[in-house]
């Protein structure tokens, strides 16, 4: 049978090692491209608003069918390398040889399982042979690794529904809003004392602390909205308790402002201590820095304000209760009726008192907050921005390593699988997961004995091979097809078939 005649050398180094390897390195310059368009996209769509994205099908959608793309192009990569190798295997086999077996062991190693399989076979005797091994199996994470890098993250951005505001109070003026009273007949003014008004207003912080007239209602149009004064001010916030000491006389008793009480049952309350700036312990001020407060956190007060702010509280909280046996859980406390709910009909508990002390200065401070003797035509709010959540995505650049890696083992292999073939052009061929092969070159697979020990096999031999066929050069692929075309063989299934088929003939 002829062969095909040999060319030059240029046209025999494209032939015999580039062009069999054509599609490898097709296949390498898409995953690459595939690699670099996800990139691009997750690039783009990093630290961005999900609703920006204007396409019918969704980016983990579309980042997902990129990579199921891309790791097709890893495994058939790699699976032809291993079919490659298959080749070397039985060329650098030492004496005796190695079992015909691994043809279809390398075969079944295309897949993930037989990958698995194959790998303690050239562990220790084909190092080379583990890396497209390795990128078959890990190439299974790939889809699950770009899926990770993409995060979902919500944002707080201006809503544009317009601005947002909270009460804020930043002068408290007395004027206009106390009158003097007259202790006795034909004397003259006597105390100080606050209009119906503003006594009212504090009167019913005391008396219903939790009422919704304290609570402050900012003016919100999404329901979702920060004020950067205040947020800026709470930043800087500390406790100052340890400036409001537990005050107390030689005799054991607290301020007259809280009410005097048994030294045992007392509770001091230092979130209403904290309103009234006299009873601030100002020797353990050093221990707290000092910073210029935002304007916008300031309230200034009157002296007559403060006074009467505090002559109030002094009366609020001085009376006398009793409680008889037969008052059942009431507790009987004159005109000072508010006190009895300090003692939560026989309930009071240290916790109950602190929250309610608590619950007093808290209204007070919201209906200072609401206008509580603010003059007209000072600030009344402070403006903040209406905000909404809205999504967005945010790429972990770190979760696409194994990909880049994977890529980078699939262009080595190739480029190394071309060096070899180019420099072992004249003694190998590039044959990969090609089976013609196995039957022309049957003659070249000998035993373990002679070098001339052939492998048993049938009379038919499609090269007219011999003993100096050894000598020359193995043909590549595209030849061996060619030449494939033209012989046309059938398989015997049984010797007795033969011999019937030649009764037939004659």
């Amino acid at each position: 049978m002829a062969l095909p005649a040999k060319g030059n050398s240029a046209n025999n180094v494209w032939k015999d090692v580039l062009h069999p390897w054509s599609w490898e390195i097709l296949l390498c310059v898409t995953s690459s491209s595939i690699l670099t368009s996800i990139i691009a996209i997750l690039a783009q769509v990093d630290d961005r608003p999900q609703e920006e994205w204007r396409f019918r099908v969704t980016l983990n959608s579309l980042v997902n069918i990129l990579s199921i793309i891309f790791r097709a192009c890893l495994d058939l990569t790699a699976a032809e390398v291993i079919s490659q190798q298959k080749w070397i295997w039985f060329w650098s086999a030492p004496m005796p040889g190695r079992p015909i077996g691994d043809v279809q062991a390398f075969e079944e190693g295309r897949s993930s399982l037989g990958a698995l399989k194959l790998l303690p076979t050239v562990a220790t005797q084909q190092p080379f042979a583990i890396v497209p091994i390795m990128v078959l199996l890990t190439s299974l994470a790939v889809g699950p690794f770009t899926q990770q890098s993409i995060r979902t993250v919500y944002k707080n951005v201006p809503s544009g529904l317009g601005m947002a505001s909270i009460p804020l109070s930043n002068n408290m003026n007395s004027s206009g809003s106390w009158f003097r009273t007259v202790e006795q007949e034909h004397a003259d003014y006597g105390n100080w004392s606050f209009n119906c008004g503003p006594r009212n207003t504090l009167f019913h912080a005391l008396a219903n602390p939790r009422s919704k007239d304290s609570l402050i209602s900012p003016t919100c149009p999404t329901g979702n909205c920060n004020f950067p004064v205040l947020s800026a001010a709470t930043e800087k916030a500390m406790d100052s308790t340890p400036l409001v000491p537990d005050y107390k006389g030689d005799d054991g008793d607290f301020p007259e402002t809280l009410g005097r009480t048994d030294l045992e049952t007392s509770i001091f309350n230092h979130s209403l201590a904290a309103i009234q700036p006299w009873l601030l312990a100002t020797e353990a001020a050093p221990e707290f820095p000092t910073e210029m407060a935002n304007e916008a956190c300031v309230t200034r007060i009157d002296g007559l304000a403060y006074a009467l702010i505090g002559g109030m509280y002094a009366k609020f909280f001085n009376g006398n209760c009793s409680w008889d046996p037969r008052n059942g859980p009431e507790l009987i406390c004159d005109d000072r009726l508010w006190l009895t709910q300090f003692w939560d009909r026989n309930h009071a508990t240290v916790h109950s008192i602190i929250e309610r002390f608590d619950a007093i200065a808290n209204a007070t401070t919201n209906q200072i907050r609401l206008g509580f003797l603010r003059p007209p035509g000072t600030p009344h709010c402070v403006e903040g921005r209406a905000l909404r959540r809205v999504a967005y995505t945010r790429i972990t650049w770190a979760w696409l390593v194994l990909p880049g890696c994977l890529l980078a083992l699939d262009i080595a292999m190739v480029v190394w699988m071309i060096v070899r073939s180019t420099r072992h052009r004249d003694t190998e061929a590039v044959w990969k997961s090609n089976l013609l092969p196995l039957i022309y070159y049957k003659s070249r697979f000998v035993g373990p004995g002679e070098p001339d020990q052939r492998f048993p096999s049938a009379d038919f031999d499609p090269l007219e091979s011999s003993n100096s066929d050894r000598q020359q050069k193995l043909l590549n692929t595209a030849d061996l097809e060619a030449v494939a075309k033209t012989v046309k063989v059938r398989f015997v299934k049984r010797e007795t078939e033969e011999k019937d088929t030649a009764v037939e003939g004659d």
